[in-house]
């Protein structure tokens, strides 16, 4: 497998494509097309990269879409929260909490670079939030002392990315995916980082710099040619800032000299290292962080000069070690490091993807694959609901035979129910089954036979038998109450003079031959407080069952 990345270069203001390049780990091919105003066409791009990616032996996709740093700035921003969307909010609103006047600055690249959602993305450079957080859970909360925290200054990332969308859905019409998107600050931070986890086979000591263990923040330089110098901040490989600014352009000292023919190169010296070092130090100032280790890439030319920068950086950077090398094209070896490392490296998906190793937003970019499952999508969803109108035209139709056939079983009970029970009329209120099964009944009622009536109980010959015991004149009877349903209970109210006397009325009562009672009951405590000196009873009884009266014998007639 050979990995190629396309270096996407666009104009200032990062609106057109000014030029494509592939670049492998060996070899770099740049899209034949002339720097006109009007920029490359993506379609054309999109299909040369097919074209060229056909004669790998695995092309069947793009390790990563570079877009240089032209269109892009990178500035500070007082927020408090790092959710995407409320950054977005307030770096294009012009405004941030507590900022004062310090976020002038970042406020007009923004505007500048990314002055609508539309044509721009802006990313904050941080880890990315844990699964389920809400804008809400990263907001600053209040210190330990009880004082609030204000906002925090993180580094913002502003693109111009239009062309980078357009050239991302051209190739994937093309049927080319883009495995990841990155700046060049991204790249940078990757490729020359020593303290970036990398593949055995480039941590042996591959490319110009040896790779080594560096704790802390590490800067990298990159001198172009053209005259342009970007750098950036990074540590363990992941972009914490990043920056550029524009160099003088003629030909060396030491070459005119020589007198030997050069072309014209980028000039640096002691001037660029004053304005590099003030850059750095509001950054450290608003970051918190500062280099510790310097990484210079610059391209072959004079010796002394890159010599000279590096003196110079060291004087204004104090405490901090500085690398230099000096490459043919130090874009070209930028790229073909990470081509490098992402040769050896395994694939990893977009879950979790951090702004400080990828543009999260172009990364992430919805292609034909997910157009294709939108649409399959539709498709359940469309299926689903025809089949919930069938199913709906199924109802309502047997809704409508069963109301039918309702209204068929009704008309031919009501001519039945006419029929047979001529007196069942319905009225208001009043229907036509409630109608019927009263006339039902009533007729049952008519054709039942009538019902025996109960036998009379022997109320006078009870009461006789009662008055031979309360005939006594030691007692008097106060009240007597007598059914004559079989179910009844019987009550009798007796006064004895003497306790003697009213327990001998019990007894004489329930020994009584003839009596029809089951037994007399007294009660269990006798009422001495309504009659002074004497004793009241109430007794209360039930009629024996006519079996009993009649010795065993059923007897159907009345007594």
């Amino acid at each position: 497998m050979s990995v190629r990345i396309c270096h996407l270069e666009r104009g200032s203001r990062g609106s057109v494509i000014r030029r494509v390049r592939l670049v492998g780990q060996t070899t770099s091919q740049a899209f034949p097309a002339e720097q006109v105003a009007s920029g490359v066409d993506p379609r054309e791009a999109a299909r040369w990269i097919r074209e060229s990616l056909a004669q790998l032996r695995d092309g069947s996709s793009v390790a990563m879409l570079c877009l240089d740093t032209d269109g892009s700035t990178c500035a500070w921003l007082s927020s408090p929260s790092e959710d995407p969307t409320i950054i977005n909010v307030l770096a294009r609103a012009g405004g941030s909490a507590g900022a004062g006047d310090e976020g002038a600055r970042g406020h007009a690249a923004f505007e500048f670079y990314a002055p609508t959602p539309g044509e721009s993305s802006i990313e904050a450079l941080v880890t990315p939030q844990a699964r389920g957080s809400t804008a809400l859970a990263t907001l600053r909360r209040p210190a330990s002392g009880g004082g609030a925290e204000g906002p925090r200054r993180l580094a913002v990332m502003a693109t111009a990315d239009v062309p980078a969308r357009l050239l991302i859905d051209a190739l994937d019409d093309e049927q080319v995916p883009v495995d990841a998107t990155g700046s060049f600050w991204h790249a940078m931070a990757a490729a020359w980082d020593p303290g970036a986890k990398a593949p055995a086979a480039v941590t042996e000591g591959s490319g110009p710099i040896q790779a080594q263990t560096v704790p802390g923040t590490v800067a990298t330089v990159v001198i172009e040619p053209r005259g342009r110098l970007v750098w950036c901040w990074s540590r363990a490989g992941e972009l914490l800032v990043g920056g550029s600014m524009r160099l003088r352009t003629g030909v060396p000292a030491a070459t005119a000299e020589e007198g030997v023919e050069a072309s014209s190169t980028a000039i640096f010296g002691a001037d660029e290292v004053h304005r590099l070092a003030t850059e750095w130090l509001s950054w450290s100032v608003q970051t918190g962080c500062s280099p510790a280790h310097v990484t210079c890439i610059m391209t072959a030319g004079d010796p002394d000069m890159v010599s000279e920068f590096g003196r110079a950086l060291g004087r204004h950077w104090p405490q901090t070690t500085v690398d230099a090398v000096m490459v043919e094209d130090p874009v070209i070896a930028t790229l073909s490091r990470v081509a490098e490392r992402l040769e050896l490296s395994p694939r990893d998906g977009t879950e979790g993807l951090s702004a400080r190793r990828a543009m999260v937003g172009l990364s992430t970019r919805q292609g034909r694959a997910h157009r294709r499952m939108h649409l399959w999508k539709s498709l359940a969803i469309a299926g689903a609901a025809l089949l919930a109108v069938t199913l709906s035209v199924k109802l309502r139709s047997a809704a409508s035979a069963a109301r039918e056939e309702a209204a068929s079983i009704g008309s031919a009970s009501a001519a039945l129910v006419k029929e047979h029970f001529p007196d069942a009329r319905p009225g208001p209120g009043y229907s036509l089954l409630q109608a019927t099964t009263d006339e039902v009944a009533r007729l049952r009622n008519l054709a039942e036979p009538p019902k025996r009536a109960e036998p009379p109980m022997p109320l006078l010959e009870e009461l006789a038998t009662i008055s031979m015991v309360t005939g006594d004149p030691n007692y008097s009877l106060e009240n007597i109450d007598l059914e004559s349903s079989s179910s009844a209970v019987l009550r009798l109210g007796v006064i004895a003079n003497s306790l003697s006397d009213a327990e001998a009325m019990t007894e004489a009562l329930n020994a009584i031959a003839g009596s029809a009672v089951l037994r007399w009951e007294e009660p269990a405590s006798y009422d001495t407080t309504s009659r002074p000196g004497k004793f009241r009873i109430n007794y209360t009884a039930k009629w024996a069952p006519r079996v009993e009266r009649d010795g065993g014998k059923p007897s159907g007639g009345g007594s």
